[in-house]
């Protein structure tokens, strides 16, 4: 429910997404104290031709309160369509 519910707002606000959830993704890390921690992961996707800070910053907030994690992971990458048909 939740997915769904970041789906439909993530489409109103850019028009589309992917997320890749078929299998989710698992991560593995090293807390401050030392111990493995372990999570799994579901991977969305947007596009967009310019990147609002503002408006992600408290978004982030939002999913991390909506799917209980201390921090949701939101990286930017600059990408250059080869078919420029397709954007």
């Amino acid at each position: 429910m939740f997915l769904a519910v970041t789906r439909e707002e993530l489409v109103t606000t850019f028009g589309g997404v992917t997320a890749y959830s078929r299998t989710p993704a698992e991560g593995v890390w090293t807390d401050p104290e030392g111990d493995l921690q372990q999570d799994r992961m579901v991977m969305v996707e947007v596009v967009t031709s310019t990147l609002d800070q503002a408006w992600w910053q408290p978004y982030s907030k939002r999913l991390a309160e909506r799917f209980a994690q201390d921090v949701i992971h939101i990286r930017a990458l600059a990408v250059e369509l080869i078919d420029t048909r397709a954007g």
